[in-house]
């Protein structure tokens, strides 16, 4: 009986010890290569507003670029205990846990937020060049030309050419007007993922672009 006592107690001490070192390892885990000049893409939304896409550029030091349809916003990031804080101005951000090497997950807002993460993934396609490449969507074309220009097409007639583009952190910017805001998440090196806005139009639409 006290054998059997004796191998029951050794049996549970060593699944708490197997239990702990677990925990402790995945907590202790270094994820800082994951982030440090590395870019995440994903989706977010606005309070009372559509999904759209979204890049955040990690740099090291702890500084971010954070690309939307709206602008680039700067922020800063840090890893404590396997957690991910990103924050900006104004105490606006979120936290999440990192799953695996390539996901984030359980996204808790900061006390400020006026928006929430969908999703977000390690985005490792490779910096190639988009010179004569063409990407089509619903009643879209896009034709990048040499010489960061592009032409947009759209519902087979309405087309603006030659409109210059800024390329940063798998992400592109142009204005085929002042007002007419064009955002493109390069998602994978055949897909893109895009939205666009024109003023008063308050309204986000997305698309997926495949080359």
């Amino acid at each position: 009986m006290k054998k059997r006592t004796l191998l029951v107690v050794t049996g549970i001490l060593f699944l708490a010890l197997t239990f702990n070192g677990c925990k402790k390892d995945s907590t202790s885990k270094d994820y800082t290569p994951l982030f440090k000049n590395k870019v995440w893409t994903g989706e977010f939304h606005y309070t009372g507003s559509a999904v759209q896409p979204v890049s955040i550029e990690f740099k090291e030091g702890g500084s971010l670029t954070w690309h939307e349809l709206l602008s680039d916003v700067s922020g800063t990031w840090k890893i404590e205990n396997g957690v991910l804080t990103v924050s900006f101005a104004g105490n606006k951000g979120f936290t999440s846990e990192i799953l695996g090497d390539n996901q984030l997950t359980n996204f808790q807002n900061l006390a400020a937020n006026n928006f929430s993460m969908d999703n977000a993934m390690l985005n490792e396609t490779a910096e190639v060049s988009l010179d004569n490449t063409v990407w089509t969507g619903p009643n879209i074309v896009v034709t990048f030309k040499p010489g960061n220009l592009v032409d947009l097409k759209l519902g087979g007639s309405t087309l603006y050419s030659n409109l210059s583009y800024s390329r940063a952190g798998k992400s592109i910017h142009f204005n085929p007007l002042t007002a007419y805001r064009w955002f493109v998440v390069i998602s994978s090196s055949s897909e893109m993922k895009g939205s666009n806005m024109f003023s008063p139009d308050p309204t986000v639409y997305i698309y997926s672009l495949n080359k």
